[in-house]
């Protein structure tokens, strides 16, 4: 399913005596702010008076026009701790998500995102990106809360194609992912082994009094503390003739 950018207000799927302009999602039991929050830009018009099947993509877009308000209702990305693959579509009769697409990347770009980030835009595409070989062909809804009439947009062969290739981008994105992860896991796994060694062998070299003739490896005070060794030799130590370590510093 295509993604957003920001936290939307209720729309159409809110329940009539709420509203389609109060919150979506409550965190601890406390509304985030959403897009249509103070925002003077916001207006359902398009949508309401627009030629049917109505789409909510064209209200949302009279709520982006206010800056301050996108700000306040973006999704925190940043925190995203892994790659990102978003799949958008030309066509997204319920909110524009090639757009806001876009606005993902950017704002990981911003950030310095570290890992991959991918983004496929499917041309004359709806909202309806989903797995392959099933029906694209329901492209009008009513909606079983409000029972307002919308659209996701498109036409059901732009759909179909859209499915089945996303499926396919979204498989060797996956995998190259996991791949990625256990390659990282096993790199950490043989450093954690080395250090081990090292710390094994600096512990027994600070027992015996041995000091450092050569830098392989400079271990840090955290270190020190984690493997409880004694303190290192004094300067005066280091000074003597006591045979030196060929194994730490």
């Amino acid at each position: 399913m295509p993604p957003g950018a920001v936290v939307h207000s209720a729309q159409n799927a809110a329940d009539p005596a709420t509203g389609r302009e109060g919150p979506t999602w409550l965190l601890e039991g406390k509304p985030l702010p959403h897009l249509w929050e103070n925002n003077p830009t916001a207006s359902w018009k398009h949508f309401d008076d627009g030629p049917p099947p109505h789409r909510h993509e064209r209200a949302i877009q009279t709520a982006l026009l206010d800056k301050e308000a996108v700000e306040q209702a973006r999704i925190r990305v940043k925190n995203t701790d892994g790659p990102v693959l978003l799949l958008s579509a030309t066509d997204d009769g319920s909110w524009p998500s090639s757009d806001y697409s876009r606005m993902v990347v950017e704002r990981l770009e911003q950030e310095k995102h570290a890992y991959p980030v991918r983004h496929l835009d499917f041309d004359n595409a709806g909202h309806a990106i989903v797995f392959p070989y099933v029906p694209t062909t329901q492209l009008v809804y009513a909606h079983p809360v409000s029972g307002r009439i919308s659209t996701g947009g498109s036409e059901p062969a732009a759909n179909t194609r859209a499915d089945e290739s996303s499926w396919r981008e979204v498989l060797a994105f996956l995998d190259a992912a996991v791949h990625s992860r256990q390659k990282a896991l096993a790199t950490l796994s043989g450093r954690s082994k080395h250090d081990r060694h090292l710390r094994s062998q600096h512990r027994y070299c600070l027992l015996t009094g041995l000091q450092a003739s050569r830098p392989v490896r400079r271990l840090t005070q955290h270190d020190i503390n984690a493997t409880r060794l004694p303190p290192r030799p004094s300067a005066a130590t280091k000074r003597s003739s006591i045979p030196r370590c060929r194994i730490c510093r």
